[in-house]
C-alpha cells in the first residue's frame, strides 16, 4: 500500500490538478457569461434597431399612403385641368372659326358697301339728271302754257 505521505502528495496533487480545472472552468464560466452578456447586449440593440426600423417603416407606410392619396387628387386636378384645357381649345376653335367667317362676311360686307355706294352715286347722278330734266319740262310746261294762253287770247280775240 502506499503511505500516507504518498496518499497526502497524490491527493494534493489531485487537488490542485482538480483546482486547476475548476478555475479553468470558472474562467470558462467567466468568458461565456461575459460573452452571453455581450451578445445579450447586441440582442438588445439589434432589438432596438428592428424596433426604430418598424417605427420608421410604419411612417414610411403613412407616407406613401398619404403620397398615394396626393397622387390621386393630383390626378383628378390633372384630368379637370386637362378637361378644362381642351373645352378652352375648343371654345378657341370655335372662336377662330367665327372670327374667319366674320372677316369673310366683312369682306362680302365691304363688297356689297361698294357696290351700294357705286349704285348711290349712279342714283343721285340719275337724280340730278332727272331733276334738271324735270326743272327744263316744267319750264318747258310754263313756256308751252303761256303760248296757249296767247293763243287761247288770240283766238277769244279773233272770234270777237
Amino acid at each position: 500500500m502506499s503511505s500516507p505521505e504518498e496518499t497526502t502528495s497524490g491527493l494534493t496533487g489531485f487537488l490542485a490538478t482538480f483546482g486547476r480545472a475548476v478555475q479553468e472552468r470558472r474562467d470558462e464560466l467567466n468568458r461565456f457569461r461575459d460573452l452571453h452578456h455581450e451578445k445579450c447586449h447586441q440582442v438588445d440593440t439589434l432589438q432596438g434597431i428592428k424596433n426604430e426600423n418598424a417605427r420608421n417603416a410604419r411612417d414610411l407606410s403613412k407616407r406613401v399612403t398619404a403620397l398615394e392619396e396626393e397622387n390621386v387628387l393630383l390626378e383628378t386636378q390633372l384630368r379637370l385641368t386637362t378637361e378644362r384645357l381642351e373645352e378652352a381649345m375648343r371654345t378657341i376653335e370655335e372662336h377662330d372659326r367665327f372670327k374667319k367667317f366674320l372677316q369673310e362676311q366683312e369682306k362680302l360686307n365691304e363688297v356689297t358697301i361698294e357696290k351700294l355706294e357705286n349704285q348711290l352715286r349712279s342714283t343721285k347722278s340719275l337724280k340730278t339728271e332727272t331733276e334738271r330734266n324735270y326743272e327744263e319740262l316744267i319750264h318747258t310746261f310754263a313756256l308751252t302754257e303761256k303760248k296757249l294762253e296767247k293763243s287761247e287770247e288770240m283766238i277769244a280775240t279773233a272770234e270777237m
